[in-house]
């Protein structure tokens, strides 16, 4: 009896903690988020029910992919585990992230081309596409702490994500439609030739920043809220911290802090442009990183790349530093 009552309690225990580590999922990310390991006579199936609720039709399917990458570990009718084996969760199944902010409908579709519904603190997974639906927004927060804001009618996909304290992270992201803008993470900082935002017509690099980019078909971008004036059809970036490096066939193109681009199509180098970036942040967005970035690193700049003097102007502007000083004394001497 005590066996039985043990058992009943281990078992108890074990459905217990998959639960916990799919309600913490949002808050705990690591390298070991993408291991699992098996408890005292529990089921493959019991394992994927737990992580993955809100996927019941695909959970055929998942514990197949199990199964496929984790050989080895399961006894001969393929379903109950070693115990206290480690299996690594599928690439696509894997949390990269949870919804943080939501207004109005938004929905992701993953791998196998299934479309769910999300609200806020649902998760994101690898290879999802997630999508927003006219007049919503939503905010995304990621597994290294990168925040990604997706605009009104945008479709972005999740190609790459993985954060790893060995170095080893990736981030790839695929925007389909519509616009973003994003704080980037420690992917960004750790590893920013890891990175890369792909559109049809470019791809971005970054070295650690925030920027925001804004896909237009014909006809259907305001160049002005209020306004029945649409703007040419193309890719808009402009970046608020940092830099980013824009490239197109043709082209490679560095644009730092308050600067402003247009990329045509893919076959043209990008294009500068002199105002703000009302195309890619609304007035709304812009009013609320005001306490961010300051008024002026919104204006297109007119210095060079470089902000550092180089020798010879740092010579010249010693020496007239030098003689407005000679002048000053002789002035005084003179009484004049």
């Amino acid at each position: 009896m005590r066996r039985i009552v043990l058992g009943s309690l281990l078992a108890a225990l074990a459905l217990m903690s998959i639960g916990a580590v799919h309600a913490q999922s949002a808050q705990r990310y690591g390298v070991e988020k993408r291991y699992i390991h098996s408890m005292p006579g529990q089921t493959l199936l019991e394992l994927v029910r737990s992580l993955f609720p809100d996927h019941r039709p695909l959970w055929t399917e998942i514990t197949r992919q199990f199964v496929a990458i984790n050989p080895g570990v399961f006894n001969e009718n393929r379903t109950t585990m070693v115990q206290g084996v480690r299996l690594e969760i599928p690439g696509q199944l894997r949390e990269i992230g949870f919804v943080r902010d939501l207004r109005g409908a938004a929905w992701a579709i993953n791998f196998l081309g299934n479309r769910r519904p999300v609200a806020v603190g649902d998760s994101i997974h690898l290879a999802d596409e997630v999508v927003t639906a006219p007049g919503a927004t939503i905010n995304i927060s990621a597994e290294d702490d990168a925040e990604i804001a997706l605009r009104a009618e945008t479709t972005l996909r999740f190609a790459a994500y993985a954060y790893r304290e060995d170095g080893d992270s990736e981030s790839v992201l695929e925007l389909l439609r519509g616009g973003m803008r994003t704080i980037t993470g420690r992917i960004g900082r750790s590893s920013p030739s890891r990175y890369r935002l792909m559109t049809r017509m470019a791809t971005i690099g970054i070295r650690g920043t925030e920027y925001g980019v804004r896909l237009c078909a014909r006809g259907e971008c305001l160049v002005s809220e209020g306004l029945s004036v649409t703007a040419a059809p193309g890719l808009y970036v402009a970046v608020l911290q940092g830099e980013i490096q824009l490239r197109t066939r043709p082209s490679l193109q560095t644009i730092g802090r308050g600067e402003y681009y247009y990329v045509a199509s893919a076959n043209t180098p990008a294009q500068r442009l002199y105002e703000k970036p009302r195309l890619v942040f609304t007035d709304e967005e812009l009013a609320s990183l005001q306490e961010k970035v300051p008024e002026s690193a919104l204006l297109t700049p007119t210095a060079t790349p470089s902000t550092e003097p180089g020798p010879r102007v740092a010579g010249a502007l010693a020496l007239v530093g030098l003689l407005g000083v000679a002048l000053l004394v002789r002035r005084r001497r003179t009484g004049g």
